[in-house]
């Protein structure tokens, strides 16, 4: 059977707990995270390389067993380095300017806004796996070395499980949380002014216009 969003029951809602993305969703993923994904979970959660784009440019879903504004990939990490700091995963986010604007300025970098929260079993007390929060931001021009960056309105909720070693495979939550902006050439995310050191909230806005392609 072909698995499509109206196949889920009216008023089906895919709100899971930080608990049940790292000890269901993630967990299971990570038994074998090459095969292809199962159908009626591929419409929930996708399996993308989030660090090959911008979030405002990956292919992110939309559809009434969703909420709005936010869409769920696993995704693979890269070692900053195989030395005593190489359990860092890499930021960056490296995209090149396109055939009609090759010197166009192109990617950024996820920061993290606070120290990774661990996640609990609530049964046992155990922590299961831990939740980071980073912003996305992008750059916007070069000056001499040095590359300017602008906050924006895209968050990122990591969850990964709880082991020693690197972890490669994460499953993340991006969202759009500001509201839209016209007057930028992307439209659909706003720049938070830097005299603005407020923590982003993590809620998002009701009114906001998203492009959001259906799957």
């Amino acid at each position: 059977m072909m698995i499509t969003q109206s196949t889920y029951p009216p008023g089906f809602r895919f709100s899971p707990s930080d608990y049940e993305l790292v000890s269901h969703y993630l967990t299971n993923f990570l038994i074998n995270p090459e095969k292809d994904l199962d159908p009626s979970l591929s419409h929930l959660i996708k399996k993308y390389d989030i660090y090959t784009l911008e979030p405002w440019n990956l292919p992110l879903k939309s559809g009434s067993h969703l909420k709005a504004n936010e869409t769920y990939f696993f995704t693979q990490r890269r070692q900053v380095s195989k030395s005593n700091k190489g359990i860092l995963p890499k930021r960056m986010v490296e995209v090149e300017g396109d055939d009609k604007n090759p010197n166009e300025i192109r990617g950024g970098f996820w920061r993290s806004l606070i120290a990774r929260k661990p996640i609990y079993d609530k049964k046992t007390g155990a922590i299961v796996g831990f939740l980071n929060t980073l912003y996305f931001n992008r750059k916007v021009a070069k000056k001499r070395r040095k590359e300017e960056v602008e906050k924006t309105h895209w968050l990122m909720d990591e969850y990964e499980i709880n082991v020693p070693n690197f972890q490669e495979w994460v499953l993340c939550r991006i969202k759009f949380i500001g509201k839209p902006n016209y007057d930028v050439p992307y439209g659909h995310y706003k720049v938070v002014p830097e005299q603005d050191n407020r923590v982003v909230s993590d809620q998002p806005t009701h009114d906001n216009n998203v492009n959001i392609s259906e799957d």
